[in-house]
């Protein structure tokens, strides 16, 4: 339907892998896909992923640098599995297990220059951070292009959910200058991506978990204790008396 939409326009989209990126002044000037010309706009938006085709030739800076290999396979099931997700910490990492329609997704996260590293159907490698600047010149970057948390929790949704949300509040109205909106765009996808990561620690730093190689390379205070598992719902996160999901709303 989207595609439809799309291609109903005046402009209809063009599809390729894109082969040249012209920067100058700061900005981005074109781009080119495979087999077509070079192409302009006044706002280029970056989806491509860590690997930030755009947004990576105006703002190299990655703050961060702890790097892991994420695993995912999906496991065919006959019924619906209960509505947690269930996560088990281990010496190299910690995996989870969360019930799908029709299968059952097991994700394994691990350093990535562990030797326990298993590559599933998906796999990846990603550097957690983010970049000094989401909204650069005339590029923005949504999603893993701009920033990458640590999929513990539901936060790597929310966080390109925030993005989304945030880019749609902030269209400038004139290209002439884009800087009021690039600053505040700045300013709260910063904010968000901190206080994600913050998140994460608290909810590590909190939990009865056993000390391990992994929590001791992140830097996290373990607590001895027999118990190496907890349930998470999908929209809520770990479950705890005070804590469910970074970004839920104040309620009172």
């Amino acid at each position: 339907m989207f595609r439809r939409r799309r291609t109903a326009r005046p402009h209809p989209p063009s599809e390729g892998a894109l082969t040249r990126v012209a920067v100058g002044d700061g900005a981005i000037t074109g781009i080119a896909l495979d087999g077509a010309d070079m192409v302009t706009a006044d706002l280029y938006l970056d989806c491509s992923g860590p690997s930030a085709e755009l947004l990576s030739r105006l703002d190299s800076p990655w703050l961060g640098g702890r790097a892991l290999q994420i695993s995912a396979d999906d496991m065919a099931e006959a019924r619906l599995g209960p509505p947690v997700r269930t996560v088990s910490f281990n010496d190299q990492g910690w995996a989870a297990q969360t019930p799908l329609r029709g299968s059952t997704r097991s994700l394994t996260v691990s350093d990535a220059t562990a030797s326990c590293n298993t590559i599933g159907k998906l796999s990846a490698s990603a550097t957690l951070g983010r970049r000094r600047r989401a909204w650069a010149g005339n590029c923005v970057g949504v999603g893993h292009a701009a920033g990458i948390v640590e999929p513990l929790t539901p936060a790597p949704m929310m966080l390109l959910e925030r993005d989304i949300e945030r880019l749609m509040t902030l269209i400038p109205v004139s290209t002439a200058s884009m800087t009021v909106e690039e600053r505040e765009y700045n300013r709260r996808h910063g904010e968000d991506h901190d206080h994600a990561m913050r998140f994460t620690r608290a909810l590590l730093e909190t939990s009865a978990l056993p000390d391990s190689d992994f929590g001791a390379r992140r830097g996290t205070r373990r607590t001895r204790n027999s118990s190496t598992s907890s349930q998470c719902s999908p929209n809520a996160g770990c479950s705890s008396p005070t804590i469910s999901s970074p970004f839920i709303p104040r309620t009172g």
